[in-house]
């Protein structure tokens, strides 16, 4: 009942940059933004140097049989874990 690559595409990708980013350390947040009945949206942050440079949220489906497909409770249970 794992979820893998294989079960999801990404849809939709909106990124910003206040900054650019550099070769080194980088602090990197994930949280939820929705929950859908076949997809979710995630928003991450990178920063650098106590500042953040980039700002991104990725819309995912879940894929059964090459359409889309209801998420299951397990796994919403587990995204809910993500939320800001």
């Amino acid at each position: 009942g794992e979820l893998t690559a294989a079960d999801v595409v990404i849809v939709n990708v909106e990124a910003n940059f206040s900054r650019e980013l550099l070769v080194g350390e980088a602090e990197f947040y994930v949280s939820l933004r929705r929950i859908g009945r076949t997809s979710f949206t995630l928003e991450t942050s990178i920063g650098q140097g106590g500042t953040i440079a980039s700002v991104a949220t990725f819309t995912v489906a879940y894929i059964r049989d090459g359409a889309p497909a209801p998420l299951s409770d397990r796994f919403i249970e587990f995204l809910w874990v993500l939320e800001a």
